[in-house]
């Protein structure tokens, strides 16, 4: 899975900067870092605050039955 996400996205990124021009290009390269960065810190605080192993036993502490299938 992680192959797949990255090479794609690595493989559009530069049509990505010629649509977008490059001082765009790279405004939108750091949110997404910035994004992700912080979206990886939020899951790793909640699993050590929620004494959870993985994303599984994460979405169904949050939401049930229904999340952890919907995930």
């Amino acid at each position: 899975m992680i192959s797949a996400a990255l090479g794609g996205g690595v493989l559009s990124l530069k049509y990505v900067f010629v649509l977008s021009g490059y001082g765009t290009g790279l405004i939108l390269l750091c949110v997404g870092l910035a994004a992700g960065t912080w979206s990886n810190l939020l899951i790793a605080r909640m699993a050590t605050d929620h004494n959870t192993k993985n994303l599984d036993e994460m979405a169904f502490k949050a939401g049930g039955n229904c999340l952890r299938k919907f995930l």
